[in-house]
């Protein structure tokens, strides 16, 4: 066979190379479709129904996406020349094509200046840039207003926000938006108002921009450490070539297979390129250091039977390694959370990628270069010379060191929780997190959630209302008493938690109108005479958004202060939908739960359960894989410990820590549990092919660790390293991603080299 292929490679070695050529410019031309995603849609769980419900809420009630720009003045921000600003600022903005329409303080409608009336309000609406308008009376009604308190001004009357709604039309050119309304900040920029930025797409902007420059601080970075550690290991520009070369080649086939799939990489699934460069880096290392090793001591087979050789080796562990890694990134699918899924699958894709590179251009560039390696080159004895006295001089301290942070991490990992703040994702000095914490708060907060009641029974037409001259519709008869004391006590009760901010509903508007009626509570019929002869304009800005006659149901929005120490998420929506279930669903009518804090919530609660599911998972499997790989029982047991020990180490020091598991963190277990056992595999097989030489275990022991074991140490310091570099990320959970796995990484490293070798050396398991 091997004569075959060696006879194969020496006549067509350049048409290969160029059909790889070829391969690597059709995947190199496809990058430029290369797409990053921040919706709201990748924080979600797949076929999640509560998501099905949102979309259906935001559909029934008209909500746009919409920018919102934040203005506080350290004194009060009414007054006629902030007035002025406002005003100015608004007609800038509203100048731009993509918005649709702003609201502002200036639209909301003062209701008790000059001792207005209903009456008053449907003819002649008064607002801050009326006539006579006493602005400290003002701003004391917008403060203590059932709508407008804390929604368009803070409780200390210095901040107040401008909400821009996007034109849907124009919502694709969403970078441009952004800057063009940054721009217009920049130009209205004073020392007197501070002004910050928020909403959603805003947010979604951003989150790509701190992507985008991840991506390209970690992958620069990670290159230029990797040429660093190519150096240091080969100091020979061509081993140095070769290696990065196979990593470039592998990283744009696997960007170009995304970008041809269609597949838009979100921040999660982001980290596929350094994981990409890292892993191909370690793979391309193992197989170099063997060839260098066959070079050194074989002589007298060509350079073409030597790589094939070589590759005849490797191909074994290396197999499996990649199938054991990419069957931990698999075990991400079951997560259920479309950016872990994503995540997993692409990793799956990209080590398969890896793999076949490595063998299939990785031997045909060692070809192409004239690669040699002095006997002079030869490892020195004393490389890994640390390890080696740890092994024998403390064994059984070393096992009992390792056992008691084994047990350390059980316990840590028995603190390990979920609950998490979206705003204490990002630095404080970001945009994105200061615009956040402003509306947290100041403005009611940030978190949504919608309360649903539904009334099931729709009353019988009333005859009497047929007598009065206004057209008969639904609204007639919709406007009962009833009704509205249920809207009215749901309200209260969602607002007596501590952490929930802003609470709008039919309530609110009620209530501010029975102010004007001194303090009188309206019957059926004059609710619904107010209703059809309030002003549409008031009518679509503080009605429509919290009722749907048609549907029959009253809506209440929430929003939660999501940097409140208090809230519990889960805990709170436990709690008010049993109370819901218990105290309110009746036959005539039923309460439902949903937005953006539900959808949240269930992905955090999902983060748990996958982190369990997913570990256990993955143990079992790589167990069995490494079972029909060794054809051992307790060569699987002891090559999968160093890494289950790093793995609950990890995870139990974020729990004592109080570091909550997110998108991020959890995906530690299984990348540390299905890379860190690569280096097991290497280890072992090569023990097992030493051993049978020298029937010996110490001599078996200081070989390994002069030759596979420098290549696991070198490609260990690799990953670690390159996974450090995310701390220079913007996004909390990719730095608090790095840190630990660079430190699982360690400690998997420290256990392969010192407690792999201890127990195969004590359970004799190759006698």
């Amino acid at each position: 066979m091997y004569p075959i292929i060696e006879n194969f490679l020496t006549k067509y070695t350049n048409i290969l190379f160029l059909v790889l050529a070829i391969v690597f410019s059709g995947a190199l031309y496809k990058t430029q479709d290369f797409q990053l995603d921040a919706s709201s849609d990748t924080l979600i769980l797949e076929n999640d129904q509560d998501l099905k419900n949102y979309r259906e809420v935001i559909k029934d009630y008209s909500s746009k996406d919409f920018l919102l720009i934040t203005l506080t003045d350290e004194n009060s921000i009414i007054s006629n020349q902030n007035i002025n600003f406002i005003k100015r600022l608004i007609d800038r903005i509203s100048s731009l094509v993509w918005i649709d329409s702003v609201q502002s303080i200036l639209d909301a409608p003062i209701l008790k200046n000059n001792n207005q009336s209903l009456s008053d309000l449907a003819s002649n609406q008064l607002t801050l840039t009326s006539e006579g308008i006493d602005l400290d009376q003002a701003q004391k009604e917008f403060i203590e207003s059932p709508i407008f308190g804390e929604l368009i001004i803070s409780k200390d009357g210095k901040t107040t926000g401008i909400i821009a709604y996007i034109d849907s039309m124009h919502d694709i050119e969403r970078a441009k938006n952004i800057k063009e309304i940054r721009s217009i900040m920049s130009e209205f920029s004073s020392d007197k108002i501070t002004m910050h930025l928020g909403g959603v797409a805003m947010i979604a902007n951003d989150t790509i921009s701190y992507v985008k420059n991840d991506i390209v601080i970690f992958g620069l970075g990670i290159i230029i450490f990797i040429i660093f550690v190519l150096f240091m290991i080969f100091r020979n520009i061509k081993w140095i070539l070769l290696c990065l070369s196979n990593c470039i080649f592998t990283l744009v086939l696997m960007i170009g297979v995304v970008a041809a799939l269609n597949w838009k990489v979100t921040v999660i699934s982001s980290n596929f390129i350094s994981l990409m460069l890292i892993l191909t880096l370690s793979m391309t290392i193992h197989i170099i250091v063997r060839y260098r090793n066959l070079l050194i001591s074989n002589n007298t087979d060509t350079k073409i039977a030597t790589i094939i050789k070589n590759m005849s080796e490797m191909i074994k562990p290396c197999l499996f390694t990649t199938l054991t890694t990419m069957f931990a990134f698999l075990t991400l699918y079951f997560s259920g959370i479309k950016p872990i899924m994503d995540f997993g699958l692409m990793m799956c894709v990209g080590l398969l990628i890896t793999l076949l590179s490595s063998f299939i251009f990785l031997p045909t560039l060692m070809i192409k270069l004239d690669l040699k390696m002095p006997l002079e080159k030869n490892i020195s004895v004393k490389n890994n010379s640390f390890f080696i006295k740890i092994i024998n001089r403390s064994p059984n301290i070393l096992l009992i060191v390792f056992f008691f942070i084994f047990i350390i991490g059980i316990y840590g990992i028995t603190h390990l929780k979920v609950e998490n703040s979206f705003v204490n994702y990002f630095k404080s000095d970001t945009e994105i997190y200061k615009g956040m914490k402003l509306i947290d708060d100041k403005l009611g907060g940030t978190t949504p959630l919608e309360i649903i009641i539904q009334f099931n029974e729709i009353p019988d037409n009333d005859d009497d209302l047929l007598d009065f001259d206004f057209e008969y519709d639904q609204s007639d008869y919709w406007f009962t008493k009833e009704k509205m004391d249920v809207i009215k006590e749901v309200h209260d009760y969602i607002d007596s938690f501590t952490f929930t901010g802003k609470v709008l509903s039919l309530a609110s508007v009620i209530r501010v109108a029975e102010e004007l009626n001194a303090d009188k509570e309206f019957d059926n019929l004059e609710l619904s005479v107010i209703y059809k002869k309030l002003p549409q304009n008031l009518k679509s800005q503080i009605l429509d958004p919290y009722l749907s006659i048609d549907k029959n149901q009253a809506r209440i929005t929430v929003r939660l202060i999501d940097t409140n120490k208090e809230l519990r998420r889960n805990e709170f929506l436990n709690e008010i939908n049993s109370t819901f279930k218990e105290k309110y669903n009746t036959s005539n009518y039923t309460i439902r739960t949903t937005g953006i804090l539900v959808l949240y919530n269930n992905m955090l609660q999902s983060l748990f359960k996958s982190q369990i599911s997913s570990l256990g998972i993955v143990m079992v499997g790589i167990l069995l894989m490494l079972v029909f790989l060794f054809r051992s029982w307790k060569l699987a047991v002891i090559g999968i410990l160093p890494n289950l020990i790093a793995c609950m180490a990890i995870l139990g020091i974020m729990g004592l820590l109080g570091i909550p598991l997110d998108l991020m963190t959890i995906t530690i277990a299984a990348i540390t549990i299905g890379i860190a056992v690569d280096n097991c595999i290497h280890y072992i097989y090569r023990f097992k092919e030493n051993y049978q030489a020298t029937q010996d275990y110490d001599k078996t022991i200081l070989i390994c660790n002069q030759t596979v074991g420098l290549a696991i140490r070198n490609t260990s310091l690799t990953i670690i390293v390159g996974f450090s570099i995310l701390v220079f990320s913007n996004f909390w959970p990719t730095i608090y991603f790095g840190i630990f796995t660079a430190l699982a990484m360690l400690i998997a490293l420290i256990g392969s080299l010192t407690i792999l070798p201890i127990l195969i050396k004590k359970t004799r398991v190759f006698t």
